[in-house]
C-alpha cells in the first residue's frame, strides 16, 4: 500500500515526462575485500547497491518506466557522477538491476569513488517492450535520465555529488556512452557536461566498418548481432523499414527462429546457437555470416548507402559530431567481435570535425573482445584519474594503506599514501594474465622499476613490504 501511494505522489506531482525516480531498493553492499577478491580490483571504498525505477522515454517519446543500477560509496560527500553502459545482454533479466550484465564493472567504479549508475536500456529489465538494439538515441536518454534519478536519490540516500559527469561503457556499451556523451554536448540538458569519456571497443561506425566486419569475406560467428540488429531498426525506423519483413531481409530458415527470439521465447545465445547450425548444415566446407541474408537485402547493404537499411544503419553510426570535453576509444587489436577499425576510424574522423582532446589507445593488442575488458577499464579509471575530484578520504572510508602504481615512461613508480603502517617496499614480482612471471627484483628500498621490456597489457604485481607483508596489485602497461 505505501508503494502504492507513493507512485501515485509521483505521477500527481510530477508531469509524466519530468522523467525523474520512481524508486528504489536496496540489494546489499560489497565490503573492499569482498571486491577485491571477487572481482580483481582493489578497492579504495564499500560499496552499497540498488535497483533503481526511473521515467524515461519510450520509442514514441511516451513516458516510460526503466530500470537500472545505482552504485554507492561508502564516502558520502561531493563525489563526481559515472555512468557505466553495459554491453550486449543475452536477455531482458541479464542486466545490471538483476546483478547480472556485467553489473560488477559499476561496482569496480564504485569503489574507486564514482558514485555510479547502469542503465539496463528500454525495453530490457523492467522496461517493456522489445529492446531498440545499438538504437544511439535511446542508449542515450536512457543515461542520461538515469543520471537525473541519482541526483534525486541525494536526499533520501544522505549523499552528495559535486558537478562532474564522467560516461564510459564496453561493447555495446561503449557505442551507447559515446551516444551519451555526444547527447549532452549537443543538447546541453540543464545541469549537465561532461568532465571526461572513455568508450570502450564499441561499435561506433555501424554502415561502413562494422558491416565490412561482418559481411565480409572471413567467417563471423556473433551472428545472432545480426537478427537483433534488424529487429531493432525495424522498430526504431519504421519510416524507413515499413515495407521490409524479416522474410525479406533474411533467409527463410532463420525467420521462425529469430521470431522466437524476439518474442522471448528464446535468449541471444540461443538464437546464435541455431542460426550457426543452419550455417554450417547448409555450407560444410566453410560458411559467411552474410549467406544469413536474402541477397538483394546483402547487395543493396555493400553497395546501396540510399538503400533504407543502410539509411537506419548510417543514423546509429557516431561520426557526425566532434567531442568538446576529453574523450578516450579504448580498443585491442585482436577484437574478434567489434572490429578495432571502429576506434582508428571514429579517432581521424572526429579529429578531423575539431575535436578537442580525442584518442584512440590500443590497450593490448593481443587480446579477443572477452580479454579487453580488464586492460579497457583499467585505461578507463587511470585516464578518468586525471580529472576526478574527489573527496579527502576520512578515516571510516579508508583507513587502509594504499598503494598507488602509475606508469612514467618506461618506468613503474611505486608511491605510498600517508595512511600506510609501512615505510617502504622491498620487492616486486610482475606476473601476466596467465600466471606466469615475468620480472622479479629485491632492493632495499623500491619506488620505481624498468617494464620497457613489457608489452602493452594488464599485469599483475605482488609487493613486498618492509615488514614482510604481501600486496597485491594490478597495473596497466600503456
Amino acid at each position: 500500500m505505501k508503494k502504492y501511494f507513493y507512485f501515485l505522489f509521483v505521477c500527481f506531482c510530477f508531469p509524466l515526462n519530468s522523467q525523474s525516480l520512481i524508486d528504489y531498493t536496496y540489494l546489499g553492499e560489497y565490503s573492499k575485500s569482498q571486491i577485491s577478491s571477487s572481482f580483481g580490483y582493489d578497492a579504495r571504498y564499500d560499496v552499497a547497491i540498488y535497483k533503481v525505477q526511473y521515467y524515461t522515454d519510450n520509442l514514441d517519446g511516451e513516458a516510460h518506466l526503466a530500470s537500472g543500477l545505482f552504485c554507492l560509496p561508502n564516502n558520502p560527500n561531493d563525489m563526481p557522477l559515472l555512468c557505466y553502459q553495459h554491453g550486449t545482454v543475452n536477455d531482458r533479466f541479464d542486466v545490471p538491476s538483476e546483478l547480472s550484465g556485467g553489473y560488477s564493472l559499476g561496482v569496480v567504479f564504485a569503489s574507486e569513488g564514482y558514485a555510479t549508475v547502469m542503465p539496463d536500456y528500454i525495453g530490457l529489465g523492467d522496461s517493456s517492450g522489445i529492446h531498440p538494439y545499438i538504437h544511439a538515441e535511446s542508449e542515450a536518454w536512457a543515461g542520461l535520465d538515469m543520471f537525473r534519478a541519482a541526483r534525486e536519490l541525494q536526499a533520501s540516500l544522505e549523499f552528495s555529488l559535486n558537478e562532474q559527469i564522467f560516461i564510459t561503457g564496453y561493447s555495446q556499451g561503449g557505442h551507447a556512452s559515446m551516444a551519451l556523451q555526444r547527447m549532452i554536448e549537443r543538447d546541453q540538458p540543464a545541469g549537465f557536461s561532461v568532465t571526461a569519456g572513455g568508450h570502450c571497443s564499441g561499435p561506433y561506425s555501424v554502415s561502413e566498418k562494422m558491416i565490412d566486419f561482418t559481411l565480409g569475406e572471413d567467417p563471423y560467428v556473433f551472428v545472432g548481432y545480426l537478427a537483433w540488429v534488424a529487429l531493432s531498426i525495424q522498430a526504431t525506423f519504421p519510416d524507413l523499414l515499413a515495407d521490409y519483413s524479416l522474410e525479406d531481409i533474411f533467409i527463410a530458415d532463420i525467420v521462425p527462429h529469430i521470431e522466437r527470439f524476439r518474442d522471448e521465447e528464446i535468449n541471444l545465445a540461443d538464437l546464435n546457437t541455431l542460426m550457426l547450425q543452419w550455417l554450417v548444415l547448409n555450407n560444410p566446407g566453410g560458411f559467411q555470416a552474410r549467406e544469413l541474408l536474402q541477397d538483394s537485402i546483402l547487395d543493396a547493404i555493400i553497395n546501396d548507402p540510399s538503400h533504407p537499411i543502410s539509411m537506419a544503419f548510417q543514423r546509429n553510426d557516431l561520426l557526425d559530431w566532434s567531442p568538446q570535453n576529453p574523450a578516450r576509444l579504448f580498443y585491442c587489436t585482436n577484437d574478434d567481435q567489434v572490429t578495432f577499425e571502429n576506434a582508428v576510424y571514429a579517432d581521424s574522423i572526429l579529429n578531423a570535425n575539431g575535436a578537442v582532446d580525442l584518442a584512440a589507445i590500443d590497450v593490448a593488442s593481443n587480446q579477443d573482445h572477452g580479454g579487453c575488458v580488464d586492460p579497457a577499464v583499467l585505461a578507463t579509471l587511470e585516464f578518468f584519474a586525471n580529472y576526478a575530484d574527489f573527496p579527502s578520504h576520512t578515516e571510516s572510508s579508508h583507513t587502509t594503506c594504499d598503494i598507488v602504481l602509475s606508469q612514467q615512461e618506461q618506468f613503474l613508480e611505486i608511491t605510498l599514501d600517508k595512511n600506510c603502517q609501512i615505510d617502504k617496499i622491498k620487492g616486486l614480482e610482475i606476473y601476466n594474465t596467465q600466471g606466469i612471471k615475468l620480472m622479479s627484483t629485491q632492493q632495499e628500498r623500491l619506488a620505481s622499476v624498468n617494464v620497457s621490456n613489457l608489452n602493452t597489457g594488464v599485469y599483475f604485481v605482488t609487493l613486498t613490504t618492509s615488514n614482510g607483508q604481501k600486496l597485491n596489485k594490478k597495473f596497466w602497461k600503456h
